[in-house]
């Protein structure tokens, strides 16, 4: 038999977690046998713990939070089921469920009846029945929670809103009103509003939009909310006066019919006063003499918003014309400008800027505008408005470049003057001193320059100062300075300079024009000069102490009569006259026969045959031995001997392929590097076309190798050559690829058949992702464009496996063969020489594991104990070891010690990331730096963590599962 009531509980705070839908049972009895059959029949369904006293269900209590249904016997020794749940009512809000004999039933009834327990089952129960009386007590529980937490909330709303909160019956009687509300009518406690009217608790209150008997009434009778009413109210007992806006809504009952008003009212006297205050701001601003534009930010192109008639006036342009526009159009062409930039940056870094460029007025007339631009931002602090603030300054900025001229320059030849000098000066200097370049300081002095002025008077003297200044200036870079500093003394200022000898030419070059004749005031005149260099930072560190030196060094040329330079040290004349000597030497190299040609061959990383060679060009001085190419090409290039020297290696390297050929040798091409000037002289077509045909040769001999810096001087050129070579059947190779600044649009116009890999980037292609991910894209590039990639400067079996595991196709360097004379070269040809590439072709279908640990005996335990499970081990006892074994090796899993000497695991992990992506890699270590493997772990370098000691069963099922992740990701690529 069984029975259930309504159960009123205490009513403490209501959680809002959500609750369990899996009943949480306590069973309270003192029969083992009975709690096994209670346990028997709800276990499925519910989670039960048993007790065998009521003693016992006292202290498990507190213990069980989710505790929904609470089943208890009646008759127990010491206390009894009904003190039992009598008491439990303050510690749970569980439903109690009385379990009895017939014998206890009056007393069971009476409290059900008294609402102390949900309901009763008399023993013997049926299991179904005992089951949906647990499950009817659970979701009676669920329902009071849910209620009381509605409750609280509705209790929570109403004590900490800001706002005024009532609910009025029909007659304007409070039903309920929150502690704000009661407080705003007199009250301590918004019980003391029960059952009372506004009129009732204020006799005196005249009706306003806080209570308005009439939009009462007007609810009440339509149904509907009323409007928003703002009124200005005075606050009972003082002299304040608040302004309170007003929204009504109905109450409705069960059966849909209005029965009260739920009022709320809000405090807006600040919204208001900030209102005015805008209205204030707004009018100021249409008032204010200089433009102000607002733009929306929140929009792809920011248009203008609003403009204020001061814009209108300084453009010309009105408001309608400029709204929905992006303030750029005042810009015209004229985009390229510092200051735009800076306002740009500012506005994507939603910061304030200021700046100062052009802008066009509607009329085309120029204007300089000094812009302050400022983010506005909503609540949340995020950016939606940039308010612009424009003056024009372009009279100002007229005064003070005038003030500047005058303050800087020189006033006869509008060269700098001896203040900007020194200005100019230091920031060379800083520069310099930032890029590790040097800075070169000339000081010019014109030769009998007082005898002219005293023979022709100081107008022919202005004359020839500005003559000088204007070749002065035609021969400088952009960036250079020129000043006058004296009577006839002049400063040269020469920043980044790459070398003296750079110095050394342009000083040649000044002292050559300068001397050119020149007409000044019908005299046709012929000046020379002495100059003084010096470069920093070996003649001095300060401005001061190098225009001194500089001084030193001209007196000296004109000391030894005038027309020529000397530089300030004597180590740096003795460098001057030995690259003079070295040029005198290298004019006469070609007639003399002092050069010779080796021959570096070019492998295929596919097959290891010899696929092509570079020709090298070498000088056999007779007195310096052999000159190095770095020595000698740069001068070569810089006096114009480059192009009689490059046609000569053109010619020499068609008759050594004759000569080749001749003697039954397969002949692979020859690839011959062009210099600048052969490339751009307008005559490579028809110089190599009669190479070829002097020795008979076919132009497929040929591969022709061009800079990426010399494509791109002049790139609608450099096609228009290319073309020309193309035709005739010369294969071209765009040299030093990656060290310039060709664009993809400019790759693809050239007619090309090879990209070389720049040994720069080859150099640490197995240690450095940087460099690894530029010759990765290159290779990748280069095929999408049907091009072949040859790698330059691989000098170790670690570099040409990493590169022909990514697919480069050819490869030369020291690890197959330095640069060798035609008689060795001829020789590898004979004998097929090629590169044994056994171990790269050969697959490794093994799985692959890689262990790197600084401890042998660590290494020596880890390949004992995974041996057995059949894997490929190899191991490495330092992080560079392990990279290049990764370079020659395909692994598939590495497990890496964390604190090795050099690079720690760590790093080293984040290498082969971005190295070998597809290895999966672990780090097993007894120690953590926990920065750097928490590092490693978010940047994705690190898979697994394990420590030492490790568990031999473990460690075996992680290496497992990490083969089987390698795997899996080879079998998705």
């Amino acid at each position: 038999m069984t029975a259930k009531t309504s159960f009123a509980a205490p009513m403490p705070e209501a959680p809002f977690a959500p609750i369990s839908e899996r009943p949480v049972v306590l069973a309270v009895d003192d029969e083992p046998q009975i709690l096994a059959a209670i346990v028997d029949t709800l276990e499925d369904e519910c989670t039960v713990h048993t007790v065998p006293s009521a003693e016992a269900a006292m202290a498990l209590i507190p213990t069980l939070p989710e505790l929904s249904v609470l089943l208890s016997d009646q008759r127990m020794p010491g206390m009894c089921g009904d003190e039992l749940l009598a008491r439990a009512r303050g510690m749970s809000r569980a439903a109690a469920i009385m379990v009895t004999g017939y014998a206890d039933l009056d007393a069971v009834v009476r409290a059900v009846n008294q609402g102390r327990i949900f309901g009763y089952i008399t023993k013997p129960w049926n299991q179904d029945q005992l089951r949906l009386m647990v499950q009817s007590a659970h979701a009676h529980y669920r329902l009071q929670r849910e209620l009381l937490a509605e409750q609280r909330l509705l209790r929570e709303f109403m004590d900490n809103t800001t706002d005024l909160v009532s609910y009025q019956d029909g007659r304007q009687r409070f039903i309920r009103a929150n502690r704000r509300y009661a407080q705003l009518l007199g009250c301590d406690a918004p019980e003391a509003l029960a059952g009372r009217t506004v009129a009732e608790l204020l006799p005196d209150a005249e009706p306003n939009g806080l209570w308005d008997p009439a939009e009462h009434a007007r609810v009440l009778s339509s149904g509907e909310p009323s409007s928003e009413q703002c009124a200005r109210i005075r606050i009972p007992g003082s002299e304040e006066w608040r302004w309170y806006s007003t929204t009504r809504a109905p109450i409705r009952n069960d059966r849909d019919e209005v029965v009260g008003v739920v009022g709320i009212s809000r405090d807006v006297t600040d919204r208001l006063g900030a209102l005015e205050a805008l209205r204030l701001r707004e009018r100021a601003i249409e008032a204010s003499v200089n433009s102000v534009t607002i733009v929306d930010c929140q929009q792809p192109d920011l248009p203008i918003v609003y403009v204020n008639p001061a814009f209108e006036r300084i453009t010309g342009y009105r408001a309608e014309e400029a709204l929905g526009r992006n303030p750029r159009f005042l810009h015209g062409d004229d985009h390229d400008q510092p200051g735009l930039r800076e306002i740009g940056m500012a506005v994507r870094e939603r910061r304030q800027g200021h700046a100062i460029f052009r802008n066009h007025c509607k009329d085309g007339r120029i204007y300089w505008a000094d812009l302050h631009i400022a983010p506005v931002c909503d609540d949340t602090g995020r950016c939606t408005h940039f308010v612009g603030i424009q003056y024009d300054v372009t009279e100002r900025l007229r005064y003070q470049a005038e003030l500047e001229r005058h303050a800087n320059f020189d006033s006869v030849t509008g060269v700098a003057n001896r203040n900007l000098l020194d200005d100019r000066l230091a920031q060379a200097l800083v520069n310099a001193n930032r890029h590790r370049r040097s800075v070169g300081v000339l000081s010019i002095d014109i030769d009998r320059f007082g005898s002219i002025v005293g023979s022709f008077g100081h107008a022919v003297g202005d004359g020839i100062l500005q003559h000088v200044a204007a070749r002065l200036t035609a021969l400088v870079r952009e960036g250079d300075t020129v000043a006058r500093v004296g009577m006839d003394d002049f400063v040269v200022v020469l920043g980044d300079l790459a070398s003296v000898d750079a110095a050394a030419l342009i000083v040649r070059r000044v002292l050559d024009d300068i001397a050119i004749p020149f007409v000044v005031e019908g005299h046709e005149l012929a000046v020379t000069a002495s100059v003084g260099v010096c470069i920093y930072p070996g003649d001095g560190d300060s401005p001061a102490v190098l225009l001194q030196h500089a001084n030193i060094a001209r007196l000296e040329a004109r000391s030894a009569g005038g027309n020529q330079y000397c530089f300030d040290t004597p180590a740096m004349n003795a460098a001057m006259l030995q690259r003079q000597a070295l040029e005198h030497a290298l004019r006469g190299a070609l007639d003399r026969s002092e050069f010779v040609l080796h021959y570096q061959p070019r492998v295929s990383l596919q097959s290891g045959a010899i696929v092509g060679m570079e020709a090298l060009l070498r000088w056999q001085h007779p007195e310096l031995g052999l000159v190095p190419p770095m020595e000698f090409i740069p001068l070569a290039e810089e006096t114009g001997l480059i192009v009689p020297i490059g046609e000569w290696v053109l010619r020499a390297a068609c008759r050594q392929i004759r000569g080749w050929l001749g003697g039954g040798i397969v002949v692979p091409p020859v690839a011959i590097n062009l210099s600048a000037r052969q490339f751009h002289s307008g005559q490579l077509d028809r110089m190599i076309a009669e190479a070829l045909a002097a020795e008979g040769l076919d132009a497929s001999r040929l591969e022709l190798e061009i800079t990426e810096s010399t494509a791109m001087v002049d790139v609608d050129d450099a096609v228009a050559t290319m073309q020309k070579l193309k035709t005739l059947g010369v294969s071209l190779a765009l040299d030093d690829f990656g060290t310039g600044y060709s664009s993809l649009a400019c790759l693809k116009r050239f007619p090309l058949d090879y990209l070389k890999i720049d040994r720069a980037f080859v150099r640490d292609v197995t240690t450095e992702p940087g460099d690894a991910a530029i010759c990765i894209a290159t290779i990748q590039l280069a095929h999408s464009l049907r091009l072949k990639v040859i790698a330059e400067g691989v000098e170790n079996e670690s570099q040409m496996e990493y590169l022909r595991r990514r697919g480069c196709d050819e490869m030369q360097g020291y690890y197959f063969s330095r640069p060798v004379d035609g008689e060795a070269l001829a020789a590898m040809l004979r004998d097929r020489g090629r590169m044994n590439l056994a171990s790269a072709v050969k697959d490794a279908p093994e799985r692959t594991l890689l262990l790197v640990d600084d401890e042998p005996h660590v290494l020596n335990a880890l390949k004992r104990l995974l041996r057995r499970d059949g894997y490929r081990i190899l191991t490495a006892e330092s992080a560079q070891e392990g990279l290049e074994i990764l370079a020659r090796h395909p692994v598939h899993v590495l497990l890496s010690d964390e604190r090795m000497p050099g690079m720690n695991g760590s790093e080293f992990l984040m290498r082969v990331k971005d190295l070998h992506p597809g290895t999966v890699r672990m780090v097993l270590s007894g120690y953590a730096n926990v920065d750097a493997i928490t590092r490693a772990i978010n940047n994705g370098a690190v898979s697994k963590f394990l420590l030492k000691p490790w568990d031999d069963d473990e460690l075996r099922v992680t290496i497992r599962e990490a083969f089987a992740r390698a795997c899996s990701d080879e079998a998705q690529i």
